[in-house]
């Protein structure tokens, strides 16, 4: 009987710890690594465009949408591999952005990327109504068994995106713009 008490204290000890550590991990798995945030704003970051002969797509009333990834080990990235969808219609990544590094049309190919860093990869969409604004991330390069990710958006409306300190290493894709305007410093 003791040996069976001990059995059901371990299986309950292992779910309530799988269920506390599922409840404070709010990141998402897609296919090259982590999602720790995702975030929409009217606002444009700052954007360097070295090549004369890149450009931002234009549109009347455009979005600008950041995804704050950690990449798996031994993964390299391009400008190329994803684009966001919504409603069949496709938007390509147009920037990418290593920690508190300024976004970089140039910077199209990481060969390695760091495991232990964020990567910020801007895209430019379309104004879409509501707080949770829902994409979805496809890797274009190849039909592989996991090739999209339904990730949602916090539509920060006119307020600047977060700084890649301000985002936690378990992520942040739960939080309302209440709470995550709190959080920052005044």
């Amino acid at each position: 009987m003791k040996d069976y008490m001990k059995i059901f204290a371990t299986v309950l000890a292992v779910f309530c710890l799988t269920s506390i550590t599922n409840a404070m991990d709010n990141s998402i798995r897609f296919r090259s690594g982590t999602i720790l945030a995702a975030e929409i704003s009217s606002k444009k970051p700052d954007i360097v465009i070295p090549n004369k002969y890149d450009s931002l797509p234009s549109y009347s009333s455009p979005m600008y949408a950041v995804l704050y990834v950690k990449f798996d080990e031994g993964r390299a990235f391009s400008l190329y591999d994803y684009i966001l969808s919504v409603s069949g219609k496709p938007y390509r990544c147009v920037a990418v952005a290593e920690n508190s590094g300024t976004f970089n049309t140039d910077a199209w190919d990481l060969q390695k990327t760091d495991p232990s860093k964020i990567y910020r990869l801007l895209f430019v969409t379309e104004s879409l109504p509501g707080q949770q604004i829902e994409y979805t991330l496809k890797f274009r390069l190849f039909q592989a068994p996991v090739s999209s990710t339904t990730v949602k958006f916090l539509n920060l409306e006119n307020n600047r995106f977060s700084y890649f300190s301000e985002i936690p290493s378990s992520g942040m894709l739960d939080i309302s713009l209440g709470e995550l305007l709190k959080k920052r410093p005044q």
